[in-house]
């Protein structure tokens, strides 16, 4: 039988369709697509083997509607993929991070497919965003889909997220705010093990940027998440500045925290950490 959430996507799918203008009959205009090629060398402590890696991203942004259309529908991708030169030619990782459409008609704009949840730090999600400007500066939305997992960027089927976002745009000052709950809906071993649904997590995420002065800008953020049976907590915070004390010329700074830091210094010593160590290096 078909879950009340799943029925529910589908509906929204079908009504966005719907509304979704005819593309273009004609060739669309050329859109911004860009290729990066790199080369990365990996040392390892007492392995005096050649290790050297081929690196290639992409990325693109293309008008899929007609010019004259008064909605407009965008293609947007962005993708890398890391390969094994040495010792061994091989496929070593790769990363989709965003791939989907962009609708917006008016006021209101909706991301499609899979994309990084607006001002929400780290977050993916493959579903649907909406974001809607009420007034001058502000704009209220929210977005709901299955959450994958952040390093590798592999689709995962266990887990629900969706929230609302906010956010306030003056002359010098923005603001920002996104809630996030999100539901595991698998056992705990994963979908092969189907569960009731249950509170996975909720965060509260708050970014900040202004410029007081022509030549300093401030940004900030931080990221609280609390989790069924735990007190909340801080997982990220920063803050930065850049000073343009010349023309062309900026000095930057700040205090960043970032709890999976942690994580990572104690893999070693906490067995129950080694996945944090593994998805970091399929991310790498």
């Amino acid at each position: 039988m078909t879950p009340s959430w799943l029925r529910a996507a589908l509906w929204c799918g079908l009504l966005v369709g719907l509304a979704t203008p005819p593309l273009a009959t004609s060739a669309p205009p050329p859109g911004r697509w860009a290729l990066d090629v790199g080369f990365m060398g990996v040392g390892v402590h007492g392995d005096a083997a050649p290790n050297l890696d081929l690196v290639l991203g992409g990325r693109g942004d293309q008008l899929l509607s007609a010019e004259t259309s008064s909605t407009e529908v965008r293609l947007l991708i962005k993708g890398r993929l890391r390969l094994d030169l040495l010792p061994t030619p091989s496929p070593h990782a790769a990363r989709l991070s965003r791939l989907g459409v962009r609708v917006e008609r008016g006021r209101v704009a909706v991301l499609l497919g899979r994309h990084r949840v607006t001002d929400g730090g780290w977050r993916l999600v493959d579903g649907v965003q909406v974001a809607a400007k009420v007034a001058r500066g502000v704009e209220v939305g929210g977005w709901f889909g299955l959450l994958p997992d952040p390093w590798t960027t592999a689709p995962s089927a266990d887990r629900l997220g969706g929230g609302p976002r906010f956010s306030l745009r003056l002359a010098r000052v923005r603001l920002a705010v996104v809630g996030e709950v999100g539901v595991a809906l698998a056992g705990p071993a994963g979908p092969t093990a189907p569960g009731p649904p249950r509170l996975d997590r909720l965060a509260v995420i708050l970014r900040a940027s202004g410029r007081p002065h022509k030549n300093l800008r401030l940004a900030g953020r931080v990221d609280l998440q609390a989790r069924p049976g735990a007190r909340p907590s801080l997982a990220d915070a920063a803050v930065t500045a850049a000073w343009r004390f010349l023309p062309g010329w900026d000095l930057r700074g700040g205090w960043t925290v970032y709890s999976s830091l942690a994580h990572m210094a104690t893999a070693e010593r906490d067995a129950a950490l080694g996945g944090f160590a593994r998805r970091r290096e399929a991310a790498l």
